[in-house]
């Protein structure tokens, strides 16, 4: 009898659907409006590192091709950074929100987080292991089908507050 691998690998969420669905979640902020102002700019950082410039500009043609062009009534903008130019984009382009690409390395990981806790913007992944570690949403499949995933600290931390609905269908990370 041949034993299968004791942990099947996760599966990549498409980026489209996560993107569509993180961009929804975001609109049920309560908080938003402490966000982003009405009428401004909703700014997704997209940081990589040298070995991520493809997948960052896969991500941004993704973005482009999206149905959503609003957050909540703000227009929507994508834009890659290079990781060591990541706080200052941030602050320059008035940022809302910064995305980690999926496998990103713990450093950048680590630097978004840190990002995301002192400009209180919304840190987003299309994957599960930065959430855990302190990510505040993300998204993963749960037998193919799409699963949110809110990091309850990180999130209570940049602001955020999601009502018991998106709280109720999400797994939480304490």
């Amino acid at each position: 009898m041949l034993l299968g691998p004791a942990r099947a690998q996760a599966e990549e969420v498409p980026p489209k659907l996560g993107l569509l669905l993180l961009l929804k979640v975001l609109s049920y902020d309560a908080n938003l409006d402490a966000h982003v102002a009405a009428g401004a700019e909703f700014v997704v950082l997209v940081p990589f590192v040298p070995a991520q410039a493809a997948l960052a500009k896969e991500l941004l043609a993704v973005a482009a091709g999206l149905e959503v062009d609003q957050v909540s009534g703000r227009k929507l903008r994508f834009e890659s950074v290079p990781q060591a130019s990541l706080e200052a984009t941030a602050a320059s382009a008035k940022a809302s929100a910064v995305l980690v690409l999926q496998g990103s390395p713990t450093e950048l990981v680590e630097a978004v987080q840190a990002l995301g806790a002192k400009k209180k913007l919304y840190t987003l992944a299309l994957e599960e292991a930065p959430v855990k570690s302190g990510i505040a949403l993300g998204v993963t499949l749960n037998n193919a089908k799409p699963l949110l995933l809110v990091n309850v600290p990180s999130a209570h931390a940049v602001g955020a507050s999601f009502n018991t609905a998106v709280m109720r269908v999400a797994r939480l990370f304490q």
